[in-house]
């Protein structure tokens, strides 16, 4: 068996690096809100600017996720194209719909 040590794409260390950066934000601020909160002695907590920011990184993360999987699978097809060997890769099917129709009653 090979050990083969490739270096990680250049995308993917960037979706770690902001993956990290995100999730200290979060829990940097959620640190500092709760101990700005007990300072003012307020019990009440509103989470709701960091349920936000967490959703929209994790949209943020998604789009940049398939982002990347489709300009991997055009260096692919284009990589094969070059090669004039192997025919381009074909995207993959869609999943199937069926179970969102309506059924009459």
């Amino acid at each position: 068996m090979e050990n083969k040590s490739e270096a990680k794409p250049l995308w993917f260390r960037a979706l770690v690096s902001v993956s990290c950066i995100g999730a200290c934000s979060i829990g940097i601020y959620a640190a500092y809100s709760d101990i700005m909160r007990r300072k003012k002695g307020t019990s009440q907590q509103n989470w709701t600017f960091v349920y936000c920011f967490g959703i929209a990184f994790l949209i943020f993360i998604c789009v940049f996720g398939l982002l990347a999987v489709v300009v991997q699978w055009i260096n692919l097809n284009a990589q094969a194209s070059r090669n004039n060997k192997v025919a381009p890769l074909p995207l993959p099917p869609l999943p199937s719909q069926d179970h969102l129709q309506v059924l009459p009653v």
